[in-house]
C-alpha cells in the first residue's frame, strides 16, 4: 500500500493488478516509451523528495525538538 501511495503520488511506476508474474508482465508490456520517458522525468524530479537525506533532516528535527522541549527536561530530572 505505501508502494501504491508513492506511484500515485509522484507518477514513478505502474501498478499490476496482483503480483502474479504474469499480471506484472502484461502491465509491464504494456508500458509505451512515452510512458517510461514521463516515469524518468517524474523519478528524477521525486528523488528531490525522496531521499535519505531529507528523511535523516527529519529525524534530526524531531530529535532535535524532543530533546529540547520542557517535557523531557522535567521527566530527565524525575
Amino acid at each position: 500500500p505505501a508502494m501504491v501511495d508513492i506511484v500515485q503520488t509522484y507518477g514513478v511506476g505502474c501498478i499490476a493488478p496482483t503480483f502474479d508474474p504474469s499480471a506484472v508482465a502484461v502491465t509491464l508490456n504494456a508500458l509505451t516509451a512515452e510512458q517510461l520517458f514521463t516515469m524518468r522525468q517524474s523519478a528524477q524530479q521525486a528523488r528531490e523528495v525522496l531521499n535519505a537525506d531529507v528523511e535523516m533532516g527529519k529525524l534530526v528535527t524531531l530529535y532535535q525538538r524532543l530533546l529540547n522541549s520542557p517535557d523531557t527536561i522535567r521527566n530527565a530530572a524525575v
